[in-house]
């Protein structure tokens, strides 16, 4: 059993935030939006990617335990 199940977020969220983040830029190359709040939002926006970044970690350590547990099951049943 390859492969992960590991829970990732969804491309939708990313690319989100990849959009918001393009928007921002432009706004703040525009003169649109202050540089100030635009630099705050940029920080954010990084904390909501570290979030997902501990999602996917987090689920993927999971599933490794899960799997983990269930090769020493079998091990144990066969009495090794």
């Amino acid at each position: 059993m390859r492969g992960g199940r590991a829970a990732h977020a969804e491309p939708s969220e990313i690319e989100a935030i990849r959009g918001e983040l393009a928007a921002l830029y432009a706004d703040v190359l525009s003169g649109e939006a202050e540089r100030g709040r635009a630099a705050v939002g940029a920080q954010i926006q990084n904390v909501r990617l570290r979030c997902i970044e501990l999602e996917r970690r987090i689920a993927e350590s999971d599933e490794l335990f899960s799997r983990l547990s269930a090769l020493e099951e079998r091990l144990t049943a066969r009495g090794a």
